[in-house]
């Protein structure tokens, strides 16, 4: 997932791993990613069918627009910034290019 239209400043790409459940938009004005709450959690995990003996190892992410939101089960997820003119597709640009942002610990 990232950025559309980086006249405003850097490239930001989310990239998840993993995934076992999802609910999003395929385009969003703005999108804030945030861990889920306890009972957001227990909806998602739900959601993708994962039982309460593995679900200690799926992050729950939800996903934060103008009109509906989204979430987002996964193993392992990366978040990085790239210069507005980079390409994160060329193997140059995504080599030192970039700056991470956060990255999960799974």
């Amino acid at each position: 997932m990232r950025t559309v239209d980086t006249q405003a400043g850097d490239l930001i790409e989310a990239t998840f791993f993993g995934v076992v459940g999802m609910k999003l938009k395929s385009l969003c004005q703005s999108l804030t990613i945030d861990y889920a709450d306890r009972a957001q959690t227990a909806e998602v995990l739900q959601f993708a069918d994962i039982k309460e003996k593995s679900a200690h190892h799926v992050h729950c992410l939800t996903l934060r627009s103008t009109g509906d939101g989204g979430f987002i089960a996964c193993l392992s997820f990366v978040v990085r910034s790239y210069p507005p003119e980079s390409d994160p597709d060329r193997a140059s640009d995504r080599s030192g290019n970039s700056a991470l942002i956060v990255r999960s610990n799974r």
